[in-house]
């Protein structure tokens, strides 16, 4: 049997992973560019900004995806991610599959329940004034919203 030692010194981390505080460097490449920091992954603060207001938006009539302690859906619900030209990602996520659920939703069951509730984002999105797109990518039903004047990050 293995014993941890408490006294041990903690190793610090290797020069190329960057802590809390670093510059973060946003590259005008890729499929979220100039969106993301390219080195941590963490939106551009006005992104953040533009997130917050959509899913501030949503959440009075809908309800937020529930996530467990590893990230996994648990509830179904909306879910908000930075986009693309300062614009809001917003989907219908729903939990992973139970395979021995006899009572599972099939494929094309899940994927309408997605459309439906997409759609009914994009009309709370609408009576806000936010502009939006609504998209068919290969993972399902989402859509992109603006929203009716910039955000700045406060």
């Amino acid at each position: 049997m293995t014993t941890t030692n408490h006294t041990t010194p903690m190793i610090p981390a290797p020069a190329g992973i960057p802590g809390p505080e670093h510059d973060h460097r946003y590259e005008d490449f890729g499929p979220h560019a100039g969106e993301r920091c390219v080195t941590c992954n963490a939106p551009k603060p006005d992104m953040q900004a533009v997130v917050q207001a959509a899913a501030e938006v949503l959440a009075p009539e809908h309800t937020p995806a529930v996530r467990n302690d590893y990230g996994a859906c648990t509830e179904a619900g909306f879910s908000v991610n930075p986009g693309t030209d300062g614009r809001a990602r917003v989907h219908h996520q729903l939990p992973n599959l139970n395979l021995y659920d006899p009572n599972r939703l099939s494929g094309h069951a899940r994927w309408a329940v997605c459309r439906a509730r997409v759609e009914t984002y994009a009309a709370t999105l609408r009576a806000a004034d936010w502009t939006v797109e609504e998209k068919t990518v290969t993972s399902g039903a989402i859509l992109l919203a603006a929203p009716p004047a910039p955000i700045k990050d406060a």
